[in-house]
């Protein structure tokens, strides 16, 4: 198994158990950003496999602040999976996360109405 097989098997793992088991022999951030996509294309393949589906994705580190403070040159992204994205007024079990922080999302539909899109194919 390669490095990024490695990551990407150990993300899946810590999602799904709420711990990080390690032993990869590399440090995260020894990776780069196209290293980076690819254990999540990988840890996405993985959660689409076990059933999952993609729904969205996520914008992050949009600020000039937040990039600098992590180093970054450009904003990243993410995707968003059911069942994992909650309606407005669920309550949450703080207990089911790990290293649980609370922050502000807004959420933007782009895309016609009744239109359905396919993660993972090519238009």
């Amino acid at each position: 198994m390669n490095l990024l097989d490695n990551f990407a098997a150990q993300f899946y793992h810590a999602f799904y158990n709420n711990e990080w088991l390690g032993g990869t022999g590399s440090k995260l951030s020894e990776l780069s950003m196209k290293d980076a996509y690819e254990v999540q294309r990988l840890v996405a393949e993985k959660r689409v496999q076990a059933g999952e589906e993609v729904v969205g994705y996520k914008v992050g580190c949009t600020s000039t602040a937040i990039q600098t403070q992590f180093g970054l040159n450009e904003p990243i992204c993410g995707r968003l999976f059911a069942p994992h994205v909650q309606d407005e007024g669920v309550t949450l079990d703080w207990s089911a996360y790990a290293n649980c922080a609370i922050e502000p999302e807004m959420v933007i539909k782009i895309g016609r109405v009744g239109e359905v899109i396919t993660p993972f194919k090519k238009p």
